[in-house]
């Protein structure tokens, strides 16, 4: 079943996201199938402020492992994370601008 994960950074998180980045794509990479979907949720001005994450996981206790073990999550970047059921009804992604 596929969850969302909505990651909100903290204020005060500094070098955190920067200091972690590395450790976080990798995780991420690691994920295979697991992962549909990521991405970073931007500020007005550009700037990262969290993250959406859609995930493929067998149940909820298991999207919130998978959320939680993310080296950005472990470092303490966010303040909330979000983690809900998530039902695809409709798709259509412009082509990756990354």
């Amino acid at each position: 079943m596929p969850y969302a994960v909505h990651y909100l950074d903290r204020a005060d998180a500094g070098d955190i996201r920067q200091q972690h980045r590395e450790a976080h794509i990798a995780y991420r990479k690691g994920l295979g199938g697991k992962l549909l979907l990521a991405g970073p949720l931007l500020s007005e001005d550009g700037k990262p402020i969290g993250s959406m994450v859609l995930l493929e996981a067998e149940s909820l206790p298991e999207a919130k492992t998978i959320a939680n073990s993310d080296p950005y999550a472990v470092a303490g970047l966010f303040d909330q994370i979000m983690i809900h059921g998530y039902k695809i009804m409709a798709m259509n992604l412009p082509p990756s601008r990354g």
